[in-house]
C-alpha cells in the first residue's frame, strides 16, 4: 500500500501477489459484471465496477498494472482537497 501527492494529486496504489491477471483481460474487470473465473472464485463482478465509479465521480482515475502469475498492482488518483472542496 503507498500513497503518494505531486502536484494537485494523490495517486494511491496497493498489490498483491495473487493470480495475476493476463494483458488481454484488463481493460475488463472495470466492466460492471464482468468476470474472468466464473465460479471459481466468489464475487459478482461489481466490485471494481463500483470503485472505478467512485474514484471517476471524486475527478481521479483507475487502473491496474498486473502480470499473470505475479500478481496486480491496482492504482488510482484523486485530486488534493482544497477548503473541503475536491479539485
Amino acid at each position: 500500500i503507498d500513497a503518494t501527492q505531486k502536484d494537485n494529486r494523490w495517486t494511491f496504489s496497493f498489490a498483491d501477489n495473487g493470480i495475476g491477471i493476463e494483458q488481454q483481460h484488463l481493460a475488463k474487470i472495470f466492466v460492471p459484471f464482468k468476470r474472468l473465473h466464473g465460479a471459481e472464485y466468489p464475487g459478482s463482478g461489481m466490485g471494481l465496477a463500483i470503485a472505478k465509479s467512485i474514484v471517476a465521480r471524486y475527478g481521479g482515475d483507475i487502473w491496474v498494472e498486473s502480470e499473470f502469475g505475479k500478481g496486480s498492482t491496482f492504482f488510482f488518483t484523486l485530486p488534493v482537497l482544497k477548503e473541503g472542496i475536491v479539485g
